[in-house]
């Protein structure tokens, strides 16, 4: 339950920042957007001439949706097989 909540709290920042965000206030702030960075190319569409935009930091986005999620799964296999293990041996000394 606690991951899918994380999920959806993550992607709800990400699509807020898509939609809401406007990217030239951030021009000379310390502060940015968290998952959108300016395009490294042109964007061409807009204008013939091209324009940078905010495009999605895809590694940042997914790093931030499952590390959390698959650290906190790992640990819910490898905590009670590791206090198991210490529980075994203490019995038997």
């Amino acid at each position: 339950m606690a991951s899918a909540i994380w999920a959806g709290c993550i992607c709800g920042i990400a699509l807020y920042e898509r939609n809401a965000v406007d990217p030239w206030k951030f021009i000379g702030e310390d502060r940015a957007a968290m998952f959108f960075t300016w395009s490294r190319q042109l964007v061409y569409g807009a204008s013939p001439f091209g324009e940078i935009r905010l495009v999605l930091d895809a590694p940042r986005f997914w790093t931030t949706l499952l590390e959390p999620i698959v650290i906190v799964l790992a640990g819910a296999c490898i905590v009670p097989a590791f206090a198991r293990g210490i529980h075994r041996i203490l019995r038997y000394h």
